[in-house]
């Protein structure tokens, strides 16, 4: 139980297979891919949509950003014009 735990929390702090691989004194990388694979592809998986909703989140900042510079330079020119 220990070790699985131990590999759970380097896989969530970011190590690659081949290196849990060595961590753990598995000879073979298929016996970690076949053991700890799961595992790491759902960190991985969600680091990757971490990614996404961030980048998701500045484009939402930036259209709202675009739409208050919009409604600004309108008021500018009805103001001039």
């Amino acid at each position: 139980m220990l070790r699985h735990t131990f590999a759970t929390r380097c896989i969530e702090a970011g190590v690659d297979l081949p290196v849990l691989q060595r961590l753990m004194g598995h000879a073979n990388i298929e016996t970690t891919i076949n053991t700890y694979g799961d595992i790491y592809n759902y960190y991985k998986q969600k680091k990757k949509l971490k990614k996404n909703y961030r980048l998701f989140k500045k484009e939402k900042e930036f259209k709202k950003y675009i739409e208050i510079e919009y409604i600004n330079f309108r008021l500018i020119l009805r103001w001039l014009f």
